[in-house]
Parts: C-alpha cells; sequence; structure tokens
C-alpha cells in the first residue's frame, strides 16, 4: 500500500518511490561516490525521508530512482549467467530489463527481515539515530543471497535460458563487445540463408560500411567501480541537457529511427535531428574525455 502525501496546494498523491529509501539505505558508500551530490549527500537519518521536504523532493525524482535501480540491476547482473556485461545490451534486451526489476530483487531482503519495508520505517521516523553505511562485503552477500532467493521464488532460471535462446540484434548496444560478435557470428551461421563469413571478413566490410572506421574488440574485464563510474558520468551529463535532448537519445536508444524522432518532434526532416544527436555526442567527448568519433561523424 502506497504512503499518500497532501501536497501545499492541497492534492493528495502518493510519496513516489518511497518504497526504495530502505534499499538506497543499505547501499554501501563505495557506490555513492561516483553519485552526483543531490543523491550522493542525502541525509542518513529517517525522519528526513518523511518530514524533510527537500530531502522528500528529491526521492520523488527519476534521478533518485534510476540511481538506486542502476546500483542494484548491476549487482544483480553478475548473477544472471548472461556472459557480458550488461552495457553491452540495449534497453530493449528482456535480460537488461529483468535486472532493472528491482522490485524482485530487493523483496527477499524484505520478506525476510533483512530490511524493513517503508511503512515499517516510518515507526523509526521520530529517532535520531543516524543509519550507518553496509560494507561492501556485506551488500555483496546481501544481494547474492536475494537474488538465489528470487530466481527459486519465481523460477527466474528458465526466463534467463529462453532469453539466451532467442536473441536479437535489438537486444545489443550500438557499441562493439564480445557478445555482439558472437551474436553475429551465430546469425550468419545458423539463422539466415547468408554464406558463411570470417571474421577477417566481417571486419573488412565493417570498415567499408562505416566509413574506414576499424571494428575492434572490447576488453570485457571492467570491474564495478570503473562501470559505475561510468553510468555516473553518463547520469551528471544528462542532467546538464535540456529536456528536448534527453528526449531525442531516449527515443534513439529505444531504436526510433531519424525520421520517426523527426516527425514526433516536429523537425523538419531526420537531418536537424542527426546534427543535434551530434552535437550532443560532441558534447558528451568533451565532457566525459573520451572519443566515440562524433567529430569525425563516424557514428549516427
Amino acid at each position: 500500500m502506497p504512503i499518500i502525501l497532501k501536497r501545499p496546494d492541497g492534492t493528495i498523491s502518493r510519496y513516489r518511490n518511497c518504497e526504495l529509501i530502505p534499499a538506497y539505505l543499505l547501499i554501501p558508500k563505495e557506490l555513492l561516490v561516483t553519485a552526483s551530490a543531490k543523491i550522493r549527500d542525502l541525509p542518513r537519518t529517517i525522519f528526513s525521508y518523511f518530514y524533510d521536504k527537500d530531502v522528500m523532493d528529491i526521492v520523488e525524482t527519476d534521478l533518485f530512482f534510476e540511481r538506486v535501480s542502476n546500483v542494484y540491476s548491476y549487482m544483480v547482473w553478475n548473477y544472471l549467467n548472461r556472459g557480458a556485461n550488461s552495457l553491452h545490451y540495449s534497453n530493449t534486451d528482456p535480460g537488461w530489463i529483468l535486472a532493472y526489476k528491482i522490485d524482485i530483487w530487493v523483496s527477499p531482503l524484505i520478506q525476510h527481515k533483512v530490511i524493513p519495508d517503508v511503512h515499517e520505517l516510518t515507526k523509526y521516523a521520530e529517532m535520531p539515530e543516524v543509519v550507518g553505511y553496509t560494507s561492501m562485503e556485506i551488500f555483496e552477500r546481501l544481494i547474492a543471497w536475494s537474488v538465489e532467493q528470487a530466481m527459486q521464488q519465481y523460477d527466474i532460471q528458465k526466463i534467463i535460458e529462453l532469453i539466451k535462446e532467442y536473441p536479437c540484434a535489438e537486444d545489443f548496444s550500438v557499441f562493439d563487445s564480445h557478445a555482439k560478435t558472437d551474436f553475429i557470428r551465430r546469425w550468419y551461421h545458423t539463422r539466415t540463408k547468408h554464406p558463411q563469413i570470417s571474421l577477417e571478413e566481417f571486419q573488412e566490410n565493417y570498415a567499408k560500411n562505416n566509413n574506414g572506421k576499424e571494428w575492434d574488440t572490447v576488453d570485457e574485464s571492467i570491474d564495478l567501480e570503473k562501470e559505475l563510474t561510468e553510468k555516473s558520468t553518463v547520469e551528471s551529463f544528462l542532467e546538464t541537457l535540456s529536456e528536448k535532448d534527453k528526449v531525442i537519445l531516449k527515443m534513439r536508444m529505444g531504436s526510433y529511427t531519424l525520421e520517426e524522432i523527426a516527425d514526433k518532434l516536429g523537425y523538419a526532416n531526420h537531418s536537424g535531428v542527426l546534427k543535434r544527436i551530434r552535437k550532443i555526442g560532441q558534447a558528451y567527448e568533451k565532457y566525459a574525455d573520451v572519443d566515440f568519433g562524433f567529430s569525425e561523424k563516424k557514428i549516427v
């Protein structure tokens, strides 16, 4: 049952994202240091989450929801036996969507009283005590245990096996990865009537079709700190964008074509959208000190 708030204008609505407060307070400090200051510096007193309007306003933001979801989805991904980094998949990949179903993975912690649900938490709202941070070691153990419980409760292993058995091109991100390479190999060998090709031939065709850009495989050995830093950089960069630019990125990541985006956002044609995406890409390259090839117009 949701917590209901009476707003200053007299309207009544639910306290958005409040169910994630216990999950947020369980996150180790190491996994919060890369978050934006707004999320990282939230107080550790329970009182603040129910009586401090500024804190409650932050809890109700998409940024709070996304940050908590990102931490738990990353930790959960390690136990889904997908065999690849989650960044190699698109947000339409069924496994990616499953990892972000935070209520599934947190529910065992609540059911077994490891952490309280938000209604139980309100019982301690008058207490002045500060909630300490969970150690990284304990957090990892809790996630491993919680995932095991959820897998058994919802028979998730069968879902994972089906996802792995029936992949499609839309499941993968636009960036190169071993997972994407493996899929392409299997696609050409078993899914179509196209002739089988070697990896070398695929690399040549890739360069020919991408303005000379070379195919490069990715080192899979990405540690927790690096990936969370990358996600945090993306999150903080998104905060600098206009709402229209955010919509363009979300639609493009959601597999909309340039023409569809132009039509929905009122551009005269797709070239205006393409120019905007490249400007956003160039801004991110400068912001994150990386080179994805936007300045050379290698990426659409």
